[in-house]
């Protein structure tokens, strides 16, 4: 990564590559390029699941297990084989933070509902990391995704499943805590099959909330206090493919498998704010930790940018191969750097690019003048002459 480029996104595709996207900067994000591809084109090694959590890796699942990145190079520096009985694909990874130790530690949940954490070490002088499973245990059975809430005091684990409802497991007992009921029958006596595609964890609710999408084209809010969902919604005619939840836990964001991106606004409980420009099913959704843009992917092959306030288009980067998934990377905050790579292309501050413009009373009482400037009655007067003397159109004359 360049030292002035301040804005980072990863990108997966079918093909098993990651590709660097990068912006010099919040005000200059419409020149958004990529500016690395790692890994070599094959869809034997399609990935379908990334997190870029720690600043200092990224990882990938693929058919054959997870993969562990340098975020900076791309250089692999580890791989974690798929493990269990069933279905070992990946369908869900998460580098959580270690504590004692300045690598992170790796979690990975396979389709065959196999749970696995692994720590991280790194020899002196070695560019490879070793892992030691510290943790392993069998959950639930056809896993489509997988949600992380970490905290210091606990880590909490929502697994969204084809055939089974809502499950969220606690890491350090290795125990499910929570199991949400199933819908009721309708009138005939019928239930649905319950088939989960996406979820995610409320902001501020300390892990006790969670944001299912299923293939049923409905969005439910659950809390730990009631077995039975809080919120259903219908969302389109479509399954929910992607979920990302905004900071103030207020928001959240929902893709479909027919391109539509909406806001689920918990406030009042009612869809707004739809996102225009995917012509395709989204895979993945991801908010900037910090400003207030999202960014998402799909099977069109476009990454797209909005803004979140007022849900203006961005960036539209064609990447080439089906996307399907995206993160944001981390920024660079050094004051020199930042202020140098955006002073000499837009004339601001790094503070300035990323904080809104506000003027003044004496700017406006200025700008209030240049406009009330006064016209001479020479002016005026040929004005009010030439709309005098204005001709009307003629109107048709109906026999």
């Amino acid at each position: 990564m360049s030292a002035a480029a301040m804005l980072r996104i990863h990108t997966t595709d079918e093909l098993g590559l990651v590709k660097v996207v990068e912006a010099p900067s919040y005000a200059q994000i419409d020149l958004s390029r990529v500016v690395q591809t790692w890994g070599e084109p094959s869809r034997a090694a399609a990935i379908n699941c990334l997190s870029a959590e720690a600043c200092s890796h990224i990882a990938v699942g693929r058919p054959g297990g997870v993969e562990v990145l340098q975020s900076s190079s791309g250089a692999v520096e580890g791989f974690v084989a798929a493990a269990g009985v069933d279905d070992r694909t990946p369908s869900g990874v998460c580098l959580l933070p270690s504590v004692a130790d300045s690598l992170p530690s790796l979690l990975s949940c396979s389709r065959g509902g196999l749970m696995q954490l692994h720590a991280m070490s790194q020899e002196d002088g070695s560019s490879q990391c070793s892992f030691r499973e510290e943790l392993s245990w069998q959950s639930m059975a056809s896993v489509e995704c997988m949600a992380v809430h970490a905290r210091d005091t606990a880590t909490h684990i929502a697994l969204a499943c084809n055939g089974s409802e809502l499950g969220i497991w606690d890491l350090q007992k290795q125990q499910r805590s929570y199991h949400a009921k199933g819908n009721k029958p309708n009138r005939i006596g019928l239930v649905d099959k319950p088939w989960n595609t996406a979820a995610a964890f409320l902001p501020g609710s300390d892990g006790q909330k969670v944001v299912l999408g299923t293939a049923y084209h409905k969005l439910r809010l659950y809390d730990v206090k009631s077995r039975r969902p809080a919120l259903d919604i219908d969302f389109g005619e479509a399954k929910v493919t992607a979920l990302a939840a905004q900071t103030n836990g207020m928001q959240v964001w929902a893709g479909s498998g027919m391109g539509k991106i909406e806001c689920l606004d918990l406030r009042m409980n009612k869809l707004q704010g739809s996102l225009k420009g995917p012509g395709g099913a989204v895979k993945s959704l991801a908010l900037h930790p910090e400003l207030p843009i999202i960014a998402s992917v799909g099977l069109d092959r476009f990454l797209r940018i909005h803004n979140l306030d007022s849900k203006a288009l961005l960036c539209k980067l064609y990447l080439k191969q089906h996307l399907t998934a995206v993160a944001w990377g981390s920024m660079q905050h050094e004051a020199a750097e930042a202020e140098e790579g955006a002073a000499d292309t837009v004339g601001y501050t790094a503070a300035d690019v990323l904080k809104p413009h506000v003027l003044t009373d004496d700017a406006v009482e200025d700008a209030g003048r240049k406009r009330a400037r006064p016209s001479s009655s020479k002016t005026a007067g040929s004005h009010k002459k030439g709309r005098s003397q204005r001709k009307k159109p003629k109107l048709p004359v109906q026999n």
